[in-house]
């Protein structure tokens, strides 16, 4: 699963974004472009978007999920849920 969090009444979705990767990660991020959004029926309805972000300040620290990995592209196969392979698939050909 990737990092991830709610919006706050007020909030865009840009500063959620931001606000989470510090919370969960423990990095400031900057310039986040959005690669793919996705509609959810896992657990809850919701509506998922996944940003790209290749510039971020501090050291990647694991505050919150089970396991952090990095995968290369021929690795997609690990990625659990169809909507997240295709929103990797989006991200690959954003570069």
């Amino acid at each position: 699963m990737f990092p991830a969090g709610h919006i706050e009444p007020g909030k865009t979705r840009e500063e959620a974004l931001i606000r989470e990767m510090k919370e969960e990660l423990g990095i400031t991020i900057f310039n986040p472009q959005l690669v793919h959004s996705d509609t959810s029926d896992h657990q809850e309805k919701q509506r998922i978007f996944w940003y790209k972000c290749e510039k971020f300040q501090g050291g990647i620290v694991n505050n919150e999920a089970h396991e952090l990995i990095w995968i290369k592209p021929s690795e997609a196969h690990k990625l659990t849920f169809q909507h997240s392979k295709d929103a990797f698939s989006a991200y690959l050909k954003s570069k």
